[in-house]
């Protein structure tokens, strides 16, 4: 019950953000419907570690010279916490460009239960979400899972299919590999080798019938197919800068000036989300501190942290009353609290100058050991989502950079 209720605060809080935020930009928007049952713990964590990196990729994205906003939602499905009479199924986060909001439900989630009805998972998603309407942005579910697709009551290349009729397409990643063994005969020439037998000749690989479901359901629905080791963590090469970037990283926490109704509330949200990303591993940190100081993070804190704000063309400092403002400005001329926002901005600056001077040299580092070693390896979640969507972007107008 604890968990529900967890999830359902999440929920609430990130509704009452999105019910207030609208952007004429162009947009992106990604729906990820995660298999939460009882096998998919490295998945969720997979996900959640590798959220940053996947955001981070996508930063640079613009259409037609404008900067393209990114949503995202999430659902779990196969959830051994959400009743039968839901499908197994919940919302987490609704489409929202406050990432921070799903990464929170990712680190709530707990891989249990055992009935995935991926069908009517991508019908609830491409029914009750509110994606964006203009007919040139972009529309996608990606649903992550190993088990059949033939589960549970709505037929999953129908659902698939009308995803697509919407213009949304319908991704699939395979939490498990494109073929298995085939022990086809034994060494006497029979099939199925038992007792006394020499054992089994292994004959080539099959293609796994459940991948090829999720790849006819990718083709419904107008996506794309790829395979993931769900059980392989996501990949880091640890280099002698990593626990100054960390530490500098921790310290940007000092540099904010929480405001309005809602400042010390979402301070303290990032605070914490901050120490579960933290205590997750220092790749995942890392890239966190990328998003946050990108423009993905600087769009969302400049709705409650003053540093961020006064970038905004449409803030005015003057117009927030000193019950709104951190106790250091209350009281002061517009003089003087822009004198304590410059200095608050200035020393955050300087951190992400030093931490940006050491991602070189770590990059650096990286690339050479990568070299050294042979970039080999399985695929995990960002790898997959980006292989995905970069050339689906591209083909609805849109445009990616080089940033990372």
């Amino acid at each position: 019950m604890q968990k529900i209720k967890v999830k359902s605060l999440l929920l609430a809080g990130a509704l009452a953000l999105s019910s207030t935020v609208y952007s004429a930009a162009p947009t992106a928007d990604i729906a990820i419907l995660l298999d939460t049952s009882g096998s998919m713990g490295s998945l969720i964590g997979q996900v959640r570690d590798g959220l940053w990196k996947t955001l981070n990729s996508l930063g640079s994205l613009e259409k037609d010279g404008q900067k393209a906003e990114v949503r995202l939602a999430l659902y779990e499905y196969g959830s051994g916490v959400v009743p039968a009479e839901a499908n197994f199924i919940q919302l987490l986060t609704p489409l929202t460009a406050d990432h921070t909001l799903l990464a929170q439900a990712l680190f709530a989630t707990k891989a249990e239960g055992r009935e995935e009805y991926s069908g009517k998972a991508i019908d609830l998603a491409s029914k009750d979400l509110a994606w964006t309407k203009e007919l040139g942005d972009f529309r996608s579910i990606v649903i992550a899972g190993n088990e059949t697709i033939h589960q549970g009551s709505v037929k999953p290349l129908e659902a698939a299919e009308n995803a697509l009729q919407k213009d949304i397409l319908v991704n699939t990643i395979f939490a498990g590999p494109q073929t298995r063994p085939a022990f086809s005969r034994c060494g006497f020439g029979g099939f199925g080798c038992t007792g006394h037998q020499p054992p089994a000749i292994p004959a080539d690989p099959v293609v796994d019938p459940i991948f090829l479901e999720w790849k006819e359901m990718a083709t419904s629905g107008g996506g794309q197919v790829l395979n993931i080791d769900h059980t392989q963590a996501q990949p880091y090469i640890e280099s002698p800068f990593d626990k100054e970037i960390v530490s500098l990283t921790a310290s940007i926490n000092e540099t904010f000036l929480p405001f309005g109704k809602l400042g010390e509330s979402e301070y303290a949200r990032m605070i914490s989300l901050d120490s579960d990303i933290r205590n997750s591993g220092s790749g995942s940190y890392m890239d966190w501190g990328t998003y946050r100081g990108g423009s993905f993070g600087q769009a969302s804190q400049s709705a409650w942290d003053l540093v961020s704000a006064v970038d905004r063309e449409d803030f005015e400092l003057g117009t927030v009353l000193d019950v709104d403002l951190p106790e250091a400005l209350r009281g002061k001329t517009i003089e003087e609290k822009l004198k304590i926002i410059a200095s608050f901005k200035s020393k955050r600056e300087a951190i992400e100058e030093e931490i940006k001077l050491l991602r070189a040299k770590r990059s650096d580092f990286v690339a050479a050991e990568l070299l050294r070693i042979g970039n080999e390896g399985e695929k995990t979640f960002s790898d997959a989502i980006k292989i995905m969507l970069v050339d689906q972007l591209k083909k609805k107008g849109f445009e990616l950079g080089t940033e990372e």
